[in-house]
């Protein structure tokens, strides 16, 4: 007996329902593979951001529990990796900021800060400043570390010695001391980096002159501040060391007690306030301190000529107490 015409009706009436069971499956299976890739991508981005956050709470410790000055070139490989990531960038950019005033060793320094400020702009300033602040006090917490050794080692006499032990004898029986020294040298030149850098930021257009500009207890050692603008800048035990002048705004520069120049000259600034120019020609006149100005004879006509052009531009009398030049 042929069946043929009763299996056709009823394959032509199952063969949709065929079609929309396969689709259905189809499209559940394509949601699974989705789902499960979807969980595998999801649970590898957060295995990632765990052994990140792991790695860079590892990085804090390792610069964190290390004795000061903190070895530079263990600061750099432990933040450097950090300051590309979009999850701790921020942080590895506060705490390459802090390191950098306890690294020591100048070329791990520079390495740090450069990599910390890649192009420094005004917004940085006030972090740099910093910089410099932390860099003076651990200059001036090292001399202080080396004048207790002098002072202990050379008077009285060390026993076994008839006479009073010289610096050189000090370095040999205390190697704390060569190493002070040694940092003290790497620090100097970590300072006079950050001075440069100071320097180039203020070089550009500042704009608006209205906010005081605050750089009170700085060191500017053996650096390059030409041509840069501190116009309204506290100048508060700030030491100008060796320090390129040529060409420096002082405008409005109110705010100066116990600020030093010592080998520099001043004179050849762009602009000085009348307070500040009155100050420098009474106290800071050439050699006033025994200053060598690296070996540099200054010129005696040249001197009076440019203190002659600032006490003009800001009205002031130079004539009545005659300045000095020894």
């Amino acid at each position: 007996m042929d069946n043929t015409p009763k299996i056709r009706p009823m394959f032509e009436v199952l063969q949709p329902w065929t079609i929309r069971v396969a689709a259905y499956l189809g499209i559940t299976l394509l949601g699974l593979l989705c789902l499960t890739t979807a969980t595998k991508v999801v649970n590898e981005a957060v295995t990632r951001r765990m052994s990140d956050d792991l790695r860079w709470r590892e990085s804090l410790a390792t610069i964190s529990n290390v004795p000061q000055p903190i070895d530079g070139a263990l600061v750099v490989t432990s933040i450097r990796p950090f300051l590309k990531s979009a999850r701790h960038k921020e942080e590895a950019l506060i705490a390459g900021r802090l390191a950098l005033g306890r690294v020591s060793q100048h070329d791990a320094f520079k390495e740090l800060y450069e990599s910390v400020y890649e192009s420094s702009s005004l917004q940085d300033l006030d972090h740099i400043v910093e910089i410099d602040r932390r860099l003076n006090d651990r200059r001036s917490e090292n001399e202080s570390s080396q004048a207790w050794f002098g002072r202990a080692y050379q008077t009285p006499p060390v026993k076994g010695r008839n006479k009073t032990t010289s610096a050189s004898d000090i370095n040999v029986i205390h190697p704390e001391v060569a190493r002070l020294r040694r940092e003290d040298n790497e620090t100097l030149k970590n300072i006079s980096f950050v001075c440069d850098r100071i320097g180039e930021i203020l070089r550009k257009p500042r704009g608006d002159h209205s906010n005081k500009l605050d750089l009170n207890n700085l060191y500017f050692y053996n650096c390059d501040l030409s041509g840069a603008d501190l116009s309204r800048a506290v100048l508060t035990g700030v030491l100008f060391q060796d320090t390129d002048l040529s060409g420096t705004i002082f405008k409005d520069v109110g705010q100066f007690d116990y600020a030093s120049f010592s080998d520099v000259e001043w004179w050849k600034a762009k602009e000085i306030s009348a307070p500040l120019l009155a100050m420098l020609k009474d106290r800071f006149y050439p050699y006033f301190n025994g200053d060598i100005y690296n070996g540099k004879k200054l010129n005696k006509e040249d001197y009076f000529s440019n203190l002659q052009r600032l006490c003009k531009a800001v009205s002031l009398d130079c004539t009545s107490a005659p300045a000095k030049f020894p």
